[in-house]
Parts: C-alpha cells; sequence; structure tokens
C-alpha cells in the first residue's frame, strides 16, 4: 500500500470510524481495554512527552475521571468521550489529528478489513452479512 493509498482511506472515514480504529491499533492485545502501556502509545501520539512516573499518575487520573477505576484499562466508550472532551480533563483530538494517529499506527492503512464492521465497538460481535 502506497503512501497516497493509505491517505486516500483514512480520509474515508467518519470520525467514530477513526476513532475505532486508532483503538484497535492502540489495542495490541485485542482485550478491548487499553492499558497502561497501550495508552501511552495513543497519548504520546497525542502530545504527552513526560517520563513513566509522570504517566503513571497521568493514567491514573485518566481511569479516575472515565470512571474506570478498577478496569484494566480504557475501554472504547472512555477513548470516545476523552478525545471529545476539550475540558482540561479531556484530550480533544480533530478529525486530523486522528487520521494521524492512525497512519502513525499503520501505515499501510488501506480499507476496512472484510467481516469488519467498523462502526461496532471492540470485542462486539460484527453485525455484517458480508459472506
Amino acid at each position: 500500500v502506497s503512501a497516497a493509498e493509505a491517505q486516500a482511506g483514512v480520509e474515508r472515514l467518519t470520525r467514530s470510524q477513526l476513532v475505532n480504529f486508532v483503538f484497535r491499533a492502540c489495542d495490541l492485545d485485542s482485550d478491548g481495554y487499553l492499558s497502561r502501556a497501550e495508552m501511552r502509545t495513543f497519548a504520546m501520539l497525542s502530545g504527552f512527552e513526560g517520563e513513566d512516573e509522570e504517566w503513571n499518575q497521568e493514567f491514573q487520573a485518566l481511569l479516575s475521571l472515565q470512571n474506570c477505576l478498577g478496569c484494566p484499562g480504557l475501554d472504547f466508550p472512555a477513548l470516545g468521550r476523552l478525545v471529545d472532551d476539550d475540558s482540561d480533563n479531556g484530550c480533544y483530538c480533530t478529525d486530523e489529528d486522528l487520521r494521524e494517529m492512525l497512519l502513525g499506527l499503520n501505515p499501510d492503512f488501506n480499507e476496512i478489513p472484510p467481516g469488519l464492521s467498523s462502526t461496532a465497538a471492540p470485542g462486539a460481535a460484527s453485525t455484517s452479512t458480508r459472506p
């Protein structure tokens, strides 16, 4: 996949699809949660430059603010709220920010894989009727 093809594929995605694919790209173990390490990848792509101790504190604060204490990490709805929140507690991302993140995480992005619903929450069963 050329860079132009990847860019064209990402440009066609809606905001909800962008958030979904960024989440899936960060969720390396596909457990439906962004762990401390997986979320740090997202944070670094969105500009976080702190050291480990600072990240540990920030991650705990994110879990608390997103009502995810006791969870193994942030789930898909929590990431969606986070990237839509332009307050001091959020991490607002424009659609272009999300496109850049997705291409940074998956430079070969071309299209929605067959049989994968692009809008279904990660971990949810696909409702696609494709053969």
